[in-house]
């Protein structure tokens, strides 16, 4: 049901059941990792967000060469309504897919390293999704070069850091953190 035109009081409901292995809830590494998995995710999309609103006020603003119209900040969260829960609704399938490996025994960080990806693929997506929103015009190309600084720093979100561990018994061995 919607109230309105007011996005606050939009509400959609959904019944939705996963079965998972109790193993899950109750291994501490597990819950370690599903947690990680979750605050990227989140990071990522606030990330994403913003990078999408530079990118719009670029093209509003015709790259700071003029004022900010009164619309611009309607104009932002209304994309911002539409790309984002096309990022969310995409990443939902496989992260259910990758919660169920985890219960079934995979190695977190390596369900890390696959989850940093899915989220850059899911990121570029939404990114040309965004793009096309403005369409192919030197005033949309401009703006969208002008925000890739933004990209970039959702993209490095996702870059696999590396540190090392060493063990008495072993030489030093490159660990994910997540």
């Amino acid at each position: 049901f919607r109230k309105g035109s007011d996005p606050a009081k939009a509400g959609d409901w959904r019944l939705e059941f996963h079965w998972l292995k109790p193993s899950l809830f109750t291994d501490p590494n597990s819950i370690t990792f599903v947690t990680s998995y979750l605050k990227l995710a989140e990071k990522t999309a606030n990330q994403l967000s913003l990078a999408v609103k530079k990118m719009i006020e670029n093209w509003l603003t015709n790259n700071g060469q003029g004022d900010k119209p009164k619309a611009a900040n309607t104009l932002m969260k209304r994309a911002d309504h539409e790309v984002m829960p096309n990022f969310w609704a995409a990443l939902e399938q496989e992260f259910w897919q990758l919660i169920h490996q985890l219960a079934d025994g995979a190695n977190g960080a390596e369900l890390m390293q696959h989850w940093r990806q899915t989220l850059k693929r899911r990121v570029l997506l939404s990114w040309r999704e965004a793009q096309k929103a403005l369409g192919s015009n030197a005033r949309s190309f401009h703006a969208v070069a002008a925000a890739d600084k933004a990209l970039a720093a959702v993209l490095k979100l996702l870059v696999e850091p590396e540190v090392t561990h060493t063990d008495a018994a072993e030489k030093p061995v490159p660990i994910a953190v997540p």
